[in-house]
């Protein structure tokens, strides 16, 4: 089942109606003397929840901790269903994180992350940055507002780069045609003077806002683009007060001088480290890889545990999440950055 996201008062009866199916669905399975594994968490970052932290004038922080223990305690361990609570995942807490910050490195060592400057999306309302799948009709999903045009030195993963293999392997699931349909229509190959041309393009995952996980990169005059070592993960997002989103282009971690300056791991002079946060569909992209292994603290996900219930049997949710969630989803586990560590 996709996980909630903690964004308001309690868990909305659509959630439930859709949670409700699935777990029948386990009960009947289970029934044939299958094993039967239903895991639920919490898509606990990004401008969802800040924006109801906004709406509410409480630290996301604290508010996100309270609608969770709501959603959990007080909703969906009453509804019965057989969630195995015992792998719950909650994308603000760090020992998720820093693994969606290890999948970043993967993805920058790989080639796939790249820094550059581009005309891109932005949302005056929620002053930040949109990918493309985050605009429609002109205006922001979540907000919307109409969106504008800025020239911005952002992050991206290159997402491009598997247009063709995303198209040709939509083939090869069993999925609806209406989601295959909407994902086609997404990736839009077409074809002029004997050229291919498609109209995905790459994603935009720097968000200028305080609630999620910092990108883990420091910037040296030196050395330039730097990653974050990997024993030096998770990189904390630091606890502040003034956490409202700016509209300056630069994230409200930018105005904290002990998280903003650091090391050079490579030469040990000064240097700054990234102050974007990543957007949270970096967080839901890879959060059914964490479930069966939510108790391994050493690696992102054990490969024996990995190979014994995935892939997911059966996937529900809403129909909205057809384009960017699962468009995501598939490119982080197309290439083999993706491996365990």
């Amino acid at each position: 089942m996709m996980f909630p996201y903690p964004s308001a008062a309690g868990l909305h009866v659509g959630n439930v109606y859709a949670f409700t199916g699935a777990d029948i669905y386990g009960r009947f399975m289970a029934m044939q003397c299958k094993d039967v594994f239903e895991p639920m968490g919490f898509d606990a970052f990004g401008i969802h929840s800040e924006n109801f932290a906004i709406k509410q004038g409480i630290h996301p922080r604290q508010l996100t901790a309270q609608n969770v223990e709501r959603f959990r305690e007080t909703q969906l361990k009453r509804i019965g269903n057989r969630f195995a609570w015992n792998h719950e995942v909650n994308t603000t807490d760090p020992t998720y994180y820093k693994w969606t910050q290890w999948l970043f490195l993967q993805l920058f060592k790989a080639g796939l992350a790249e820094r550059k400057r581009a005309a891109v999306n932005w949302c005056p309302s929620c002053k930040t940055v949109l990918a493309d799948e985050q605009v429609a009709g002109g205006e922001c999903e979540r907000c919307g507002t109409e969106a504008t045009q800025r020239e911005l030195e952002q992050w991206f993963f290159k997402i491009t780069r598997y247009a063709q293999r995303l198209l040709d392997n939509l083939d090869n699931l069993d999925w609806s045609e209406r989601v295959k349909a909407i994902q086609r229509n997404w990736i839009g190959r077409s074809e002029t003077d004997g050229e291919v041309h498609y109209h995905l393009r790459d994603w935009l995952i720097s968000r200028q806002r305080y609630w999620g996980p910092p990108i883990p990169i420091i910037h040296c005059d030196t050395c330039g683009v730097v990653p974050v070592p990997e024993d030096q993960l998770p990189v904390e997002l630091p606890q502040t007060d003034n956490w409202l989103p700016q509209g300056t282009g630069n994230s409200p971690l930018a105005d904290i001088p002990e998280f903003v300056n650091t090391t050079c791991p490579c030469c040990g002079d000064k240097a700054r480290r990234e102050t974007d946060v990543s957007d949270n569909f970096l967080d839901s992209a890879w959060y059914f890889l964490r479930y069966p292994s939510s108790h391994c603290s050493d690696i992102s996900f054990d490969l024996e545990i990995t190979a014994h219930w995935l892939p997911v049997d059966m996937y529900i949710g809403g129909a909205e999440h057809s384009v960017l969630h699962l468009m995501y989803t598939r490119f982080i586990t197309t290439g083999d950055h993706c491996g365990a560590n």
